[in-house]
């Protein structure tokens, strides 16, 4: 019986400074390292400042304004506490 073999994924992301170089030639040179959490978002340690750290999110959006109740029948508010 063949064993199974498991996809090992990585833990992190490079972060690579790509240099220009002569004519088509680039340089990449490995500047720092991010790591993905569960919600997402980055944990990035760049090599240029060691000991911090950065993250990366998306950006807060806004929840949607409620919409307007409808015209012909009011919209139903529940009552407090009166049977």
């Amino acid at each position: 019986m063949a064993a199974a073999q498991e996809t090992i994924q990585p833990t992190h992301k490079v972060l690579y400074h790509i240099v220009k170089g002569p004519g088509r030639k680039n340089s990449w040179r490995r500047f720092g390292a991010g790591f993905v959490n569960s919600d997402g978002s980055l944990n990035v340690v760049i090599d240029l400042f060691p000991g911090q750290h950065f993250q990366l999110r998306d950006p807060n959006v806004p929840e949607p304004p409620p919409e307007p109740p409808s015209k012909g029948r009011p919209a139903k508010t529940p009552s407090k506490g009166k049977k």
